[in-house]
């Protein structure tokens, strides 16, 4: 009790929550997050597969964005956007890891002073090593940086030593050494070198340039839409381009700890603003959750009164922001962070607001950066919501059973709604493709027929029947909590691999670790319970 007593201070002061409240009792996802933010703001050395299917989608001629007639959009004026000077650091920075280093690469670099660059790390030979599984991989490159991060702490403390010394030549130092202290020349601070060697201050940051060309091409099957809701909604297009710096416009984008889809919501504020159930998860959607995240920019726009305060928000929340602003009597956001508490925002934080000026700049000028660049056509669609309960196996089987088509046209469908055990339940929305609405129309009208012949007594309630293949789920479809399917599951051991668990449980690495939401094959513990994919 002493122990989330004490966290739940930490929350009060330090973290603000995605609404103004505050809760006295538990931790939540969102929460957590936050917490793990402070403690640890290194990327991973690798990131899921951003892949949305088997063959890249043909694209269409690249077309530089097109902001103008922003005239009544809430906050706008010519500039609004533009990156501020005192940021330029910041923005070179992260220029450089969208348009130059990719997921194979990456900057060894001080959290402080972001433009002090220790070195550049590579992982294509670890990467290509067919003598290593991918738990291996991942292990040899977090021993690389980890190394490499002892390295550049004893140099650093060497300089801290070396330099207080009144008969220090700078002739002394080894080539790497004077490198480093050429970097640190312009700072005043006569412990930056011990300063610097503290724990945490030495960063890793992965390259994202290939990860940013994938990116522009998926955002093409759904930014024409977003633009037009967004000019609807009166709000600055420019903000359409978040999910960039969010997901990459990956609809398959799962944080460790629960965000998910293109906008990255947490479980908690993604119920305030969309549907979330047992089998449908909107926060997946992109549209649905576009018009989500215009709610929630208005909020923190409304209480903040900046755009570069009500968009750091969107990773901070709006209550710690605005308690910040009050106290230090500004609305400027670098004010706020060289100001503020270092524990409020985190490398993450700090960085929000630029990274989404940084990645404007970069898909603005896509052409410059990358070459010639194609983006997905529109994902055209026809919904209409199921008369009678249906599985996935039925959806799947209307898209030529590609179940990757069915997964990018129906992204709402949850990983427990894709199962083959479960009946969806009637009244839910599907999607598909215009030449494929007859078909799937055909089908559920069959499927109508043969639920009808073995109708239950409750007229909503779905049939347990072997004639439609699978056992029928009694389901909540308006967000009401629900008792959970049952599902197979492990319980992670001491010692236990991911790789191990699946190889020996019959199952692909990847399709575990998008089973539980895992970025990383380290990331279990024992005691975790995994769900086992069927």
């Amino acid at each position: 009790m002493k122990y989330l007593f004490f966290l739940n201070l930490i929350l009060f002061f330090f973290l603000s929550l995605d609404s103004l409240e505050i809760f006295a009792y538990g931790l939540d996802n969102d929460q957590i997050e936050k917490i793990d933010q402070m403690i640890n703001d290194d990327t991973p050395v690798e990131l899921p597969d951003m892949h949305t299917e088997k063959e890249l989608p043909k694209g269409e001629p690249w077309v530089k964005p097109d902001y103008s007639n922003q005239n009544n959009a809430l906050g706008y004026f010519e500039g609004v956007f533009t990156v501020p000077k005192e940021m330029d650091e910041r923005f070179n920075f992260w220029l450089q890891i969208y348009t130059r280093y990719t997921s194979e690469q990456g900057l060894l670099h001080d959290s402080k002073y972001i433009n002090v660059i220790y070195r550049e790390i590579d992982f294509n030979s670890i990467n290509t090593d067919q003598n290593l599984n991918a738990f291996q991989k991942n292990r040899a490159k977090t021993k690389v940086v980890k190394d490499a991060k002892n390295e550049i702490k004893n140099l650093l403390e060497r300089l801290d030593k070396v330099s207080r010394k009144k008969d220090f030549d700078i002739a002394t130092l080894t080539p790497e050494e004077l490198e480093i202290w050429k970097k640190f020349e312009k700072i005043g601070d006569p412990d930056k070198f011990r300063n610097a060697a503290k724990k945490n201050r030495a960063r890793f940051q992965l390259g994202q340039k290939d990860r940013v060309q994938l990116g522009i091409l998926y955002s093409g099957r759904y930014l024409k839409r977003m633009e037009k809701i967004f000019r609807e909604e009166n709000l600055p297009v420019e903000i359409s381009r978040l999910p960039f710096v969010e997901s990459s416009f990956n609809i398959f984008a799962r944080s460790k700890v629960g965000a998910s889809g293109i906008w990255q919501f947490m479980p908690r504020t993604g119920r305030q603003y969309m549907k979330i159930n047992r089998f449908i998860d909107e926060r997946n959607d992109p549209l649905v959750a576009t018009r989500a995240s215009i709610r929630l920019m208005k909020l923190n726009y409304k209480i903040l009164e900046t755009w570069p305060l009500a968009i750091t928000a969107y990773n901070q929340g709006a209550g710690g922001l605005l308690r910040m602003s009050n106290k230090l009597k500004t609305k400027e956001l670098q004010e706020i962070i060289e100001k503020g508490t270092s524990s409020r925002f985190g490398f993450a934080g700090e960085n929000f607001y630029i990274c989404f000026l940084t990645m404007l700049h970069v898909e603005a000028n896509a052409d410059k950066y990358f070459g010639p660049m194609q983006r997905a056509p529109e994902l055209v669609f026809e919904t209409f919501t199921a008369p009678a309960s249906v599985s996935w196996v039925n959806i799947v089987s209307w898209f030529n059973n590609d179940e990757d088509m069915a997964k990018l046209y129906n992204p709402h469908i949850n990983y427990r709604g894709r199962s083959k055990s479960l009946i969806l339940p009637k009244g839910i929305e599907i999607r598909v493709p215009p030449d494929k609405k007859e078909i799937a129309l055909r089908g559920m009208e069959e499927l109508s027929k043969k639920q009808s012949r073995h109708v239950a007594k409750k007229a909503d309630a779905p049939l347990i029947g072997s004639s439609l293949g699978a056992t029928v789920a009694k389901a909540d479809v308006t967000g009401v909590n629900s008792p959970e399917p049952t599902t197979s599951s492990y319980m992670v051991q001491r010692g236990d691999t991911l790789y191990d668990i699946a190889r020996n449980l019959g199952v692909s690495l990847k399709s575990l670790m998008e089973a539980n939401d895992i970025t990383s094959p380290s990331k279990i513990r024992p005691g975790l319970k995994l769900v086992v994919p069927h």
